[in-house]
């Protein structure tokens, strides 16, 4: 324990010295500077050097030189068994491999509260013997690690090694003694700064702990880089194997591509619900035309149409589900989330009573005067479109050009909702690609929450789906195999139909590596393959004959592969380059 002496010590204070262990021997080290003038000479104190006590170094501005004797003695027997201060002479000793240890203050009492101090002489010391030894480590460790990572090169077939650093730490000390590391890249590109007044003050330099801390974690994050480029790699020889030799040609040549067309698949989209909308009204505005007498074209009619009305009617169905929705993810909701469902439900509501007020303008009065069931919650109130009557009653109600009315539109909302499935599938499978390939407990958690809100995309659509084809079974009979449009719309099963592509061909690869007496064996036992979900090929071009339908498969499966081929040939290179 060091102190600032003043005249007198703490023992003129009054205060309590603590009684303190021996002192530690030390080698006296050698004087390597240069005498001091005779005219700068200071007095020499009168008291002798305690035993047992290495020899003092005392400096002013003119450099260091040995003193005879401590300054202080009885106080410094207690406290300054390395050095001391004048603040009297303002001169400075010690030893020069320890600090000088100031008093900051004294409350409470019997308390004291030390700073440690470097002088310029103390600082060079003990720099030189921290990047002596620091030099040392730093050759064994990147010698270590070298060899380890030469060995995972060769075993995953890579040429090129990230940098692993290298003595390109800038050091810039200034007048004082304070140090700065400026800049440099350590192993694998890593980059560490840091600021150090001395060994033991306000800050350390961070080099000391690069090569023990960062350096193990650098190589184990090395070999899990290789394990991820190791299952890259075999799913690509994988699907390469499964397309053929002449198929993956053609597609290392698409992939040269840069506008990013090869990434999406080639369909044949159905139009959508506004196209189908638009259709409707031009249809209707050729039954009614609406001439404008200063121009004299035909402009679409100002009133609320049968189009435009339940057009209307599908918009408010679609903020129901949402609320729904909303409140199912509330399992135990706080009172912020229960004034928030309050304040929906009341929007909610009075829209559906704005709504209820056009029904008389392009409903038929029999069928609004037709009993129908009150809800209490708004999210669950019927909006008296043909959908909500039984199909039996249409015509009584007149409600005949309604409900074809509504059931293209619906057969549009239906295909509508399957492609928002297909994306929101693309897109969790995607994440789950991309779940392997980061590391860290929050980079997993991340990718856990993504995939789950591309799961409650899948969800929701789903429901859309499904209501659309309530819909359509009400207003209209399916065919034989009780499908509609033609039968490209089917009964969607979530179990079933919701799957990604990259989980089906892991089935088709799996039965594959079985053989096809395994599968044989498999199939009249109703396992085996399983069949490419409908949702996937609803939109591709399907002619009547069998033959044309299995082609299209085919085409299918071609096609999911060679996407999935371009997906892990991306993968595969992002993990080589990392």
């Amino acid at each position: 324990m060091y102190s600032y002496l003043r005249q007198g010590g703490l023992e003129q204070r009054g205060l309590q010295v603590p009684p303190q262990p021996p002192p530690t021997q030390l080698p006296r080290p050698p004087s390597t500077q240069p005498p001091r003038p005779p005219s700068t000479q200071l007095p020499q104190p009168s008291t002798t050097q305690p035993p047992g006590m290495p020899p003092m170094m005392v400096g002013n501005h003119y450099g260091m030189h040995q003193a005879p004797a401590f300054h202080s003695v009885p106080v410094q027997q207690h406290f300054m068994r390395e050095g001391s201060v004048d603040m009297t002479m303002g001169e400075y000793g010690g030893h020069p491999t320890f600090p000088i240890v100031r008093e900051r203050s004294v409350e409470p009492p019997q308390q004291l509260l030390m700073q440690p101090r470097y002088n310029g002489a103390t600082q060079n010391t003990l720099f030189a013997q921290l990047e002596q030894m620091q030099a040392q480590l730093q050759a064994q460790m990147q010698v270590q690690m070298q060899a380890q990572m030469r060995a995972l090169a060769a075993g995953l077939g890579v040429t090129s090694l990230p940098a692993t650093g290298g003595n390109n730490h800038v050091m810039e000390t200034n007048a004082r003694g304070n140090g700065w590391l400026t800049g440099g890249s350590g192993l694998g590109g890593q980059a560490w700064l840091g600021s150090q007044t001395g060994f033991g003050g306000q800050g350390r330099n961070q080099r000391d702990n690069t090569l023990v801390i960062i350096g193990p974690r650098l190589l184990k994050s090395y070999k899990k880089s290789g394990q991820i480029l190791k299952e890259t790699r075999a799913l690509l020889v994988t699907l390469e194997s499964a397309l053929g030799e002449e198929m993956v040609m053609k597609l290392r040549e698409e992939s040269q591509k840069e506008d990013a067309s090869q990434y999406r698949p080639r369909l044949i989209e159905a139009p959508s619900r506004l196209e189908v909308l638009k259709k409707i009204q031009e249809e209707e505005t050729a039954g009614n035309p609406v001439i404008n007498r200063r121009t004299g074209t035909v402009r679409a009619a100002c009133k609320m149409t049968g189009s435009i009305g339940i057009n209307m009617a599908l918009e408010l169905v679609m903020r129901q589900q949402n609320l729904h929705a909303k409140l199912q993810l509330q399992n135990h909701p706080t009172l912020r989330q229960e004034v928030d469902t309050d304040e929906s439900r009341r929007r909610l509501l009075k829209t559906l009573e704005e709504w209820s007020k056009t029904l008389k303008d392009f409903m038929p009065p029999e069928a609004l005067q037709e009993e129908s069931v009150m809800e209490l919650l708004p999210e669950k109130e019927k909006l008296r479109v043909p959908s909500d009557y039984s199909q039996d009653s249409h015509e009584r109600l007149g409600l005949m050009v309604l409900a074809r009315t509504e059931y293209r539109l619906r057969v549009a909302q239906a295909y509508d909702a399957l492609k928002k499935i297909r994306e929101a599938l693309d897109l969790k499978s995607f994440m789950v690609r991309q779940k392997h390939t980061n590391a860290g407990q929050a980079a997993l958690l991340r990718s856990e929450t993504a995939i789950e809100r591309a799961q409650r995309q899948v969800d929701k659509w789903a429901e859309v789906y499904e209501r659309a084809w309530d819909a359509m079974e009400s207003l209209r009979e399916g065919d034989t195999n009780q499908r509609h449009d033609n039968g490209r719309l089917k009964f969607l099963n979530r179990g079933r139909d919701l799957i990604i592509l990259s989980k089906w061909l892991e089935e088709q690869k799996f039965w594959r590596e079985r053989g096809e007496v395994a599968e044989a064996t498999a199939a009249r036992k109703g396992e085996g393959r399983q069949e490419l979900s409908w949702i996937w090929k609803v939109e591709f071009q399907v002619g009547t004959a069998p033959d044309m339908i299995e082609n299209a498969v085919q085409g299918l499966m071609a096609e999911a592969i060679r996407l999935e081929w371009l997906h892990a040939k991306a993968g595969y290179s992002g993990s080589k380059k990392k």
